[in-house]
């Protein structure tokens, strides 16, 4: 009786398993605080409109973290006068990218 040819079967042990979940493990834990991050950045944005100063193109080269691969951008600058020191903490925590101005003029 003939015997058809096998393919050979991947093999692997149980250590190379358990080192690709790490890996994956990481790279999706790296994916979740950068979701988070990203939106704790909008909703302070949302919240504190006219403090920021806004540049329509915002370059997503100075986003830190490579935030910049999910599509966040930049915020060049934000107006001192209109947060609280509890507030500029957060958005220093935030932005680190970000200057933070005192000035009324939003040309800058």
């Amino acid at each position: 009786m003939p015997t058809l040819a096998s393919k050979p079967r991947l093999r692997f042990r149980l250590r190379s398993l358990l080192a690709a979940v790490g890996v994956w493990a990481i790279f999706l834990s790296w994916i979740a605080y950068s979701w988070k991050r990203i939106n704790d950045r909008r909703a302070f944005r949302h919240e504190h409109p006219a403090a920021m100063m806004y540049t329509p193109d915002g370059n997503p080269a100075n986003v830190p973290e490579l935030l910049w691969v999910f599509g966040e951008r930049s915020t060049p600058a934000w107006n001192k006068n209109f947060l609280s020191e509890s507030e500029l903490t957060e958005a220093a925590r935030l932005f680190p990218e970000s200057k933070f101005r005192n000035s009324r003029n939003f040309s800058r």
